[in-house]
């Protein structure tokens, strides 16, 4: 019997921990969620400034931020070009490339390389300047 207990224990342990561990992957549906929540820009700068995330995770949350309509308490563009500034340059290529490229869902300007010096788009990614 108190094997049976220990076994029942065991299993509900893994389970518990598989949910909960599925539970905190984040994904684009949870990004673009975040767009229009108070604490979102913060949640979705988190996700494009950490080397935890996919690639493609992290692209999507920095055009997240493009997309971000301008609120009063933030602007999306500004975050993202803070978040940029904060990234070294290896980290900053893949998160910079679509941006620099001219996403077609983007008509505001994303970056200006200009307000750093140490970071430019050319260095950061090919990508044409207009």
């Amino acid at each position: 019997m108190n094997l049976h207990v220990r076994s029942l224990r065991n299993l509900f342990t893994v389970l518990c921990s598989v949910a909960l561990l599925a539970a905190c992957a984040v994904t684009q549906d949870d990004i673009d969620t975040w767009i229009g929540t108070v604490r979102g820009p913060g949640k979705i700068k988190a996700v494009l400034l950490s080397d935890r995330y996919a690639d493609e995770l992290r692209i999507h949350a920095g055009l997240a931020l493009v997309r971000m309509e301008p609120r009063s308490e933030v602007d999306g563009v500004s975050e993202l070009q803070n978040a940029l500034r904060q990234l070294d340059d290896e980290s900053r290529r893949p998160a910079i490339s679509p941006c620099c490229s001219g996403s077609p869902s983007s008509t505001r300007p994303v970056f200006r390389p200009s307000a750093s010096p140490k970071t430019s788009c050319a260095k950061a990614a090919p990508c044409s300047t207009r």
